[in-house]
């Protein structure tokens, strides 16, 4: 730090003024820049003023740029300017908008430094004049001199050269500069609004994808002259950075749908769309996570427009005409980029031509793309056409075919009908002897049904007389008398008037928890069709406790409760228990002669075990 103030000092005042670089006011204008101003860099970024001194740059061919190539330095150019015309007043301009923090030192009549500090990162607010470039009043009257130190500390490449020019001259400047900016929008803010019309009209998603690339072209200048600044954003200095960031990658991906769409991309020329996709991955990495030295992110951004413009040529040498247009209009977008390109690098001037090349550019591109759009548009019309002649033409072949085909259809359905009223009147001859017989079946059944019904009647009454007067087998008795049956026979003995509830004495039941268990409605208490009978308790099949009071009661106890309890499959103890239950239910009835009567009697009582 100390060796450079040093070397600083040693060139102070070395030379007349005739020897240094100065800037010559004669006319309306003067270009401050490398040939007529000194620049230093502090790699420090320390050096905050010129108050120690006033100090001269050294004069280093190396340092001869019109840009700070290096972010992370901080870069001074001092300004020795010579008033040699009759107008006092003078506006000094820094056209650049892009510059993060500039601080100017105007060197007064008693030696002291006059600072100002504005600059891409502040309130557009602080700037001494309301304008998208950075201007300052100098007051040098005739023949005089003064001396302008500023300091340029940026986070991205921005130019460092000045204009110094008379009001008038500035005001002319500054309305001509407006106007064109603001017919430039104007013709962008029609193209929006008609394409979206357009887009609105015929339902076609390449007018959106337009309108998108339009807006982002429209936010990427926005963002490039400063208007967007001055205008939108005054106060949010932040969303400059953001948007410089982002407007590229917008103006790319809307650039890349648009085209992909017009061009028909997605259908052919797969190849090609991987080397578009792998290049833009390769510009958004650069431009958002590398710190780019060499502006290698404008070149790397050429690069998916080149190889989009050169698979155009190729679709268009395939005969889709359209994409002539789109070739008229990109080209003019690329030499925009690369006149930017050069621009950047200070390898050409900075004038009104070469910075709003492509703001003239893209004018000229949306022209030529309005007049592809309609082109596609009316290649469009005219398949539609096409496919409609052809629509017609089928259809009017479809119309001779169907009148063909009905007159065939009318003869087969006149001799069709005439063998359908012969074949109907055969079938009502048919269906009328049919009616006959089935009269006649019908009361054949109906006397079958009687005959059954009274077949079935006699061998119910010979079965009851057999069960109540013979003894019948064992096989015999399950055969008929099932479990469900003897739970049914129980039920319409126990209720044959219908359900009534021993508790509360209500007829209503619904159906119990068990099979052949009701509950009544009005206590909720649950009835078995057991419950109350000689089959109360019952844990063995119903059958067999049936056959084994049937034949108590028929037989007695011819045999042991051992053979009867080989018979029904029971232990002996069990069939025991029961046998006992049943005897004591019989010797209450006092009557064992009377079977008949004794039955229901026998399966009705309750007899204590």
């Amino acid at each position: 730090m100390i060796s450079r103030f040093i070397a600083i000092f040693l060139f102070l005042n070395s030379s007349p003024l005739s020897a240094q670089k100065t800037v010559h006011l004669s006319g309306n204008s003067a270009v401050a820049d490398s040939k007529t101003s000194y620049t230093y860099v502090d790699s420090t970024r320390n050096i905050g003023s010129p108050d120690f001194q006033e100090f001269q740059f050294i004069e280093n061919k190396d340092l001869e740029v019109d840009y700070n190539p290096d972010i992370r330095f901080a870069y001074w150019r001092k300004i020795l300017i010579v008033n040699q015309s009759q107008s006092p007043l003078w506006l000094l301009e820094f056209p650049d908008p892009h510059i993060g923090e500039l601080k100017v030192f105007i060197k007064t009549k008693n030696g002291f430094f006059e600072s100002k500090q504005v600059g891409f990162e502040f309130p557009f607010n602080n700037r001494p004049i309301l304008h998208k470039n950075f201007s300052f009043e100098l007051s040098i009257p005739p023949k005089d001199t003064a001396t302008v130190y500023a300091r340029f500390l940026s986070k991205n490449h921005c130019g460092i050269s000045a204009n110094i020019r008379t009001i008038p001259n500035y005001v002319q400047y500054f309305f001509a500069e407006y106007h064109v900016l603001g017919l430039y929008y104007g013709i962008i803010l029609m193209l929006i609004v008609y394409n979206a019309f357009l887009a609105f009209y015929t339902k076609e998603k390449i007018y959106l994808y337009y309108c998108f690339y339009t807006i982002s072209c429209a936010l990427f200048t926005y963002t490039e002259d400063g208007l967007g600044f001055e205008w939108l954003w005054p106060s949010f200095p932040l969303m400059n950075y953001l948007l410089e960031r982002c407007s590229p990658i917008l103006l790319l991906v809307s650039f890349l749908f648009y085209s992909g769409n017009l061009i028909g991309l997605k259908r052919k020329y797969f190849n090609f769309q991987i080397a578009i996709f792998a290049t833009s991955i390769l510009y958004v990495s650069v431009h958002l996570f590398i710190q780019d030295e060499y502006h290698l992110n404008n070149v790397f951004y050429v690069f998916p427009f080149a190889i989009t413009f050169y698979t155009a040529l190729k679709i268009y040498q395939s005969g889709f005409r359209v994409a002539r247009f789109f070739l008229i209009g990109n080209s003019i977008i690329l030499v925009s980029f690369v006149v930017f390109f050069f621009r950047a690098n200070g390898w050409i001037i900075s004038n009104a031509f070469t910075v709003y090349l492509f703001n003239y550019g893209f004018v000229f591109e949306a022209i030529v793309f309005s007049i592809a759009l309609s082109e596609k548009l009316k290649l469009i019309n005219d398949q539609k056409d096409v496919a409609q002649k052809e629509i017609i033409h089928q259809l009017e072949i479809n119309d001779n075919l169907q009148q063909k085909v009905n007159l065939e259809l009318e003869t087969k359905v006149e001799e069709r009908t005439v063998e359908l009223k012969k074949r109907t009147l055969e079938l009502l001859d048919a269906n009328q002897k049919l009616e006959n017989l089935k009269k006649e079946l019908y009361e054949m059944n109906s006397k079958m049904d009687v005959n059954i019904w009274e077949l079935k009647k006699e061998v119910k009454k010979e079965m009851e007389a057999r069960f109540l007067n013979d003894t019948i087998s064992y096989e015999e008795f399950i055969e008929i008398y099932t479990d469900v049956k003897c739970y049914q026979y129980l039920k319409e003995l126990k209720w044959k008037d219908g359900f009534v509830c021993p508790k509360c004495g209500n007829k209503k039941s619904g159906r119990g928890n068990t099979n052949f268990t009701f509950k009544c409605t009005q206590c909720q208490h649950q009835e078995s069709v057991t419950s109350h009978t000689l089959f109360h308790g019952v844990k063995f099949p119903i059958s067999k406790a049936f056959y084994i009071a049937y034949y108590i009661m028929k037989n007695g106890n011819d045999l042991t409760y051992e053979q009867l309890s080989s018979i029904v499959g029971l232990t002996k103890n069990t069939v025991w228990k029961f046998g006992r239950k049943v005897n004591s239910g019989l010797q209450s009835l006092n009557n064992k002669k009377n079977v008949n009567g004794s039955w229901e009697k026998l399966v009705l009582s309750t007899p204590e075990e």
